[in-house]
């Protein structure tokens, strides 16, 4: 299902080499079969890799490890672009 949105190997490799690649995979066939745009995928896919990696560097182990992280991701998410926008300018 990666190959459909992600078209270099390499990209692909990577998230299956995430420790939570098959989860990954599993939520695009998800959102594939929902009807989500490619669009929708490109951006969501390196969140969810962002936040795995975040989760795994304080102490997430398996799957079950991740939801007491997600404050603190999205905190650290918020914080970093406080007064941005979406043209690199501040508000």
């Amino acid at each position: 299902m990666l190959e459909i949105y992600f078209v270099r190997p390499d990209t692909v490799d990577h998230i299956r080499a995430s420790w939570i690649g098959s989860q990954v995979e599993q939520y695009v066939g998800w959102l594939a079969d929902q009807g989500y745009s490619a669009r929708t995928v490109l951006r969501r896919v390196p969140q969810l890799l962002a936040f795995g990696e975040y989760a795994r560097e304080r102490g997430a182990e398996v799957v079950a490890d991740l939801p007491p992280h997600v404050d603190g991701y999205v905190r650290q998410r918020v914080r970093g672009h406080r007064g941005q926008r979406r043209n690199g300018a501040t508000a």
